[in-house]
């Protein structure tokens, strides 16, 4: 599963709605984008962690980890779209390390992170077991995704 030959496609779209790209997450989450972020996080993020944002778009969900912890956390955004990244010095106080690429080929060392973040964002993969294969290799032995 995953969008397979359609990435292509799908990336083009979400290339056209980057400047009402905050907007379309909210409706298509019925309006509890923010809600669904922080249940998503609380309790899984903790002051400290290395966390990996795959798909990071904005960052939105780095931005309420790190609310959540008292900007105690490190950062890095990865998105396979640089103008999503290229978006995100407005809406980040210290700007975070970036890295730009897809979930099947994550440019990480083994173990490095205590926490992935995906908001709205996995859904994207081109090949979704690959992808989550990537996640668990990136990921320590007690991370959490």
């Amino acid at each position: 599963m995953g969008l397979g030959s359609y990435w292509g496609e799908v990336m083009d779209v979400l290339r056209e709605i980057i400047p009402i790209y905050d907007k379309v997450n909210s409706i298509i989450s019925l309006g509890k984008d923010k809600e669904h972020r922080i249940r998503g996080i609380s309790q899984r993020v903790f002051p400290g962690n290395k966390i990996l944002d795959a798909g990071s778009g904005f960052g939105n969900m780095s931005k309420t980890a790190s609310r959540l912890t008292d900007d105690k956390i490190s950062i890095t955004l990865y998105d396979p779209l640089v103008p999503m990244l290229k978006n995100t010095a407005t809406h980040f106080e210290k700007l975070p390390d970036m890295a730009n690429g897809v979930f099947e080929h994550i440019p990480f060392r083994d173990n490095e992170f205590d926490a992935v973040l995906c908001g709205y964002s996995l859904r994207d993969a081109i090949n979704l077991r690959i992808a989550i294969s990537e996640i668990h290799r990136v990921l320590k032995r007690d991370g959490r995704f």
